[in-house]
């Protein structure tokens, strides 16, 4: 994830075709064992399937200005429409993990500021 963030501090003004370009370079390396994750090493996955809302969303978790209700509004749009590409589905899946750890932590420093008042 520390090699994403790095790509999207560097992308300012990144369009949509560049996001995907991106995420195809991320599973290319998933693939080749060079990230610890394996998100989006399905054959289902295909980097032209993704939208503007799934890059708008991976910006806000990159930026850790997202909310939980925010994302589940996202995750329960996309996990709920079986019209969409199954790319989309396995892309919110791979949010969730990241959205996920942003979120937690957000939390843990809210319980950490509140106990010290």
């Amino acid at each position: 994830m520390e090699k994403m963030k790095t790509n999207i501090e560097q992308r300012e003004g990144m369009d949509l075709e560049k996001f995907k370009m991106e995420m195809s370079a991320f599973r290319d390396r998933e693939l080749a064992g060079e990230e610890p994750t394996a998100h989006l090493t399905s054959p289902e996955f295909n980097s032209e399937d993704i939208s503007e809302e799934d890059m708008k969303i991976y910006e806000k978790i990159q930026n850790e200005n997202i909310t939980m209700e925010e994302f589940r509004a996202y995750q329960t749009e996309v996990m709920n429409n079986p019209e969409l590409p199954r790319s989309r589905h396995l892309m919110a899946a791979y949010l969730a993990n990241l959205a996920t750890g942003v979120i937690s932590r957000k939390q843990f420093e809210e319980m950490k500021t509140r106990k010290s008042a």
